[in-house]
């Protein structure tokens, strides 16, 4: 992400109010979360304003502040960029630093199964791969561009969360991540406060795909009717997954631990964890590391060790023996 503080006055449109030469190694907006060489992004929120906590992050050993407002900030020799709208500030650098990293941007959204497909991605890929993935839940407009610019520039991958509460929010973050393939792991109705109905959640996800250039490839749940039916639509190449029907097809051998079989590549993967919608979920996963080129033998070794989400239908054993 190297760029002095002069640099990205310049590149966000602001203006370098004090300068010491400082080169930030990473953006956060949490002062409480700040290490030595961050630069802090001071963004206005509902419960409270980040311009309030600049000297905090200061003393915490940030280099430099991006901020809108300068009456509140500390005397001290820290670098101080002023900007109209630190948040877009904060979206356009991440633009940039998109701009120029050269491995592969996986974008990856649904309704449910987001973060767990993310993380088996990663596990498939880690021994393959130099893999980043977003930290959890950085899959905002705020979020996605701090993740972003995190990415190493020797990664070959990252993997990205894409999450949506209204319409425009995924157009928005795809405008930001430019993504060179997806992953769509449901539709479901989920946060209909802001979308309304199903049909228009399954609108919003789809855009995912829409962001994608046509050398691209998108991986689709078949188990979702409102994937199934766009995928002829897409400019992109498509792959759908699913049980019941899909380009690749798997039997569901067993939930407790998962199992399943993919006859037509002649294997079967084996994980503990539980339940259908995770053996969805390591369908979906398997075939996108596939496709980013892991060998079978491989993912399936892998699937082995994969452990489930932190409290999340996991499989503790009493002391007496049993299985809970």
């Amino acid at each position: 992400m190297a760029l002095s503080s002069d640099r990205l006055a310049k590149l966000v449109g602001g203006e370098l109010l004090r300068a010491t030469g400082a080169c930030p190694k990473r953006a956060i907006h949490d002062s409480r979360r700040v290490e030595h060489g961050d630069l802090f992004v001071a963004l206005p929120g509902h419960r409270t304003d980040g311009h309030l906590h600049v000297a905090d992050a200061f003393e915490r050993g940030a280099c430099a502040a991006l901020v809108s407002d300068v009456s509140r900030l500390p005397d001290e020799a820290h670098d101080v960029i002023w900007v109209s709208d630190p948040l877009s500030a904060l979206q356009t650098w991440a633009a940039d630093h998109r701009q120029r990293l050269t491995g592969d941007c996986i974008g990856i959204t649904g309704t449910n199964g987001k973060t767990t497909v993310k993380r088996m991605l990663r596990h498939f890929l880690e021994d393959h791969l130099r893999t980043y993935a977003a930290p959890h839940n950085y899959n905002t407009e705020i979020g996605l561009p701090l993740a972003l610019l995190s990415m190493p520039a020797d990664a070959h991958v990252g993997l990205f969360e894409l999450g949506t509460e209204h319409p425009g929010d995924i157009h928005t973050l795809a405008q930001i991540l430019r993504p060179s393939g997806a992953v769509l792991t449901s539709v479901g109705p989920g946060h209909l406060e802001g979308l309304g109905t199903v049909e228009q959640v399954a609108a919003e996800k789809w855009s995912l795909v829409e962001s994608l250039p046509p050398s691209a490839t998108a991986i689709l749940s078949a188990e979702s009717p409102h994937l199934l039916q766009r995928a002829s639509r897409a400019r992109c190449r498509t792959l759908t997954v699913g049980f019941s029907q899909g380009d690749v097809r798997a039997r569901l051998l067993h939930t407790t631990p998962i199992q399943i079989e993919l006859s037509e590549e002649q294997v079967t993967l084996r994980a503990p964890l539980l339940g259908e919608h995770n053996g969805l979920n390591l369908l979906l996963a398997s075939v996108t590391a596939r496709e980013l080129g892991v060998p079978w033998a491989l993912i399936k070794e892998k699937a082995n060790t994969l452990s489930a989400e932190p409290h999340r239908l996991q499989l503790p054993t009493a002391p007496f023996g049993r299985l809970l």
